[in-house]
């Protein structure tokens, strides 16, 4: 029997966490004889589900001073040292005794702590790291050389973060594969009541963040509603917004009196009936290796237009789907806009066109393609 340690930077509800569990939602059912662990780095509103499909769980959250774990420490003295080793040392060893077959550290900010696991494992454990971070993430990482040489076979969730790590990374090219993220969603879901007026609405998703570029998003409706005064565009942004930048983007619309024309509505357990109100939607982006939010929307029917060298979507809408702007040029985004608001033959080609290729990324026929590198790389031990 397969036992593989899936270690998790955090189970919020975003991207790679998100991912991690498809991935390990499709094992359970196609590989029941997988014994699957579980290492939360941190938790979040995703733990239970991943407790839930775990044969083993952890969460990197413990009291340091209490009375098992000094016993526990104790024991470890007196049998594996001559001296007490830290509660954070002896929490990895507890997991590195089960001998995993793999380790499979999901997103950069996983590694080192699955090479401290590694190292200390008494079998050939193997290490798999899942990447889902561009540039700025990968070098804010600080991922140390003797990390990434410890690393057997990488996986990239786009071609676009392969080549950052082959900047950024020595020798990691003849071991890197490109895998694009998988998402899925119940199409059947109700909408909820349309607009009266029919308006267009343009949205954007995603946790507020330098990355997502949401001043990026609020220049864009400035740049339409200055230029453009006859169009009924609405702007909708759904994902968690931190009080400080909730304040700051409040100001903001306040100061262009854009508080009608522009709403940020907050993190939504299930946000596909607000999804499925827009028309066309909009990826600022700086920084979003291949978002889950895109296949998503690809899934619905609804155009995408984002940056170019920003994202890994970008490669896929190259097939058509949505368009590519040329980097941080809000103008041309802006225009791209008015253009589907006033061609719904173009919008209703890409919407089709965005179905067709986005069906390509969901669990059935991404997850199958994971686990044949991981049979691989086991078969390497």
């Amino acid at each position: 029997m397969k036992k593989i340690l899936f270690i998790s930077h955090e189970a919020t509800l975003t991207g790679a966490p998100m991912v991690l569990l498809h991935f390990m939602a499709w094992i359970k059912e196609h590989h029941p004889e997988v014994e699957v662990g579980v290492l939360l780095m941190k938790s979040g509103q995703l733990a239970e589900r991943f407790h839930l499909l775990a044969n083993k769980y952890y969460v990197y959250q413990y009291k340091k001073k209490s009375y098992i774990n000094k016993l526990k420490r104790k024991i470890n003295k007196l049998f594996f040292a001559k001296k007490s080793i830290s509660d954070e040392a002896f929490f990895l060893n507890q997991i590195a005794y089960d001998n995993y077959d793999v380790i499979y550290a999901n997103t950069v900010l996983s590694i080192e702590t699955a090479v401290k696991i590694k190292s200390k494992s008494q079998s050939n454990t193997k290490l798999i790291a899942h990447i889902h971070e561009l540039a700025v993430v990968l070098q804010s990482a600080c991922v140390s050389k003797l990390a990434v040489s410890k690393i057997d076979h990488i996986i990239a969730v786009s071609n676009l973060v392969k080549s950052n790590l082959v900047n950024d990374w020595e020798d990691v090219n003849d071991k890197t594969t490109v895998v694009y993220a998988c998402s899925k969603i119940d199409t059947e879901l109700k909408k909820h009541e349309v607009n009266a007026k029919n308006t267009f609405i343009v949205g954007a998703s995603g946790f507020v963040h330098w990355r997502k570029g949401c001043d990026v998003f609020i220049q864009v409706a400035r740049y339409i509603l200055k230029n453009f005064a006859d169009v009924n565009i609405k702007f909708q942004w759904v994902g968690n917004v931190p009080p400080l930048e909730q304040m700051i983007i409040t100001n903001d619309l306040k100061k262009l009196n854009l508080e009608k024309h522009v709403e940020f509505i907050g993190e939504k357990e299930n946000p596909i009936p607000f999804f499925q109100l827009f028309d066309l939607f909009l990826m600022p982006s700086r920084e979003d290796p291949f978002p889950l939010v895109c296949i998503e929307m690809g899934l619905l029917g609804i155009p995408i237009v984002c940056f170019e060298k920003a994202t890994g979507t970008a490669e896929v809408l190259s097939n058509g789907g949505g368009k590519i702007i040329p980097y941080l040029d809000i103008e041309s985004m802006a225009e791209t806009i008015v253009f589907y608001y006033s061609n719904q033959e173009a919008l209703d080609f890409d919407s089709q066109k965005a179905k067709e290729i986005f069906n390509n990324f969901t669990p059935e026929i991404i997850c199958p393609q994971i686990y044949q590198l991981i049979e691989n790389v086991i078969k390497h031990k």
